[in-house]
């Protein structure tokens, strides 16, 4: 469920998640305050997705840790290309 923005009404996309086919990459910093386990969770909601955790990063994981970043991304634009 997604709570962001949502004035504390619950909204429920999964089910249009589910029908999303296009490959999708959840990456995970693992010092962020979003947890792994609601990450995995988030990821689950997709078909086709992955899930990449970042050690020694929190939320802005892109500019913590920009080469493990970037090689991450890499690989998954290499796989749909």
């Amino acid at each position: 469920m997604v709570y962001a923005m949502s004035m504390g009404k619950r909204h429920d996309y999964r089910p249009a998640m589910s029908r999303i086919t296009a490959p999708v990459l959840v990456v995970d910093g693992a010092l962020d305050l979003q947890t792994e386990k609601a990450d995995r969770l988030f990821a689950s909601s997709f078909p086709n997705s992955s899930l990449a955790v970042i050690q020694g990063a929190g939320h802005f994981m892109y500019d913590e840790q920009p080469e493990e970043f970037s090689q991450i991304v890499g690989k998954l634009l290499e796989r749909v290309r």
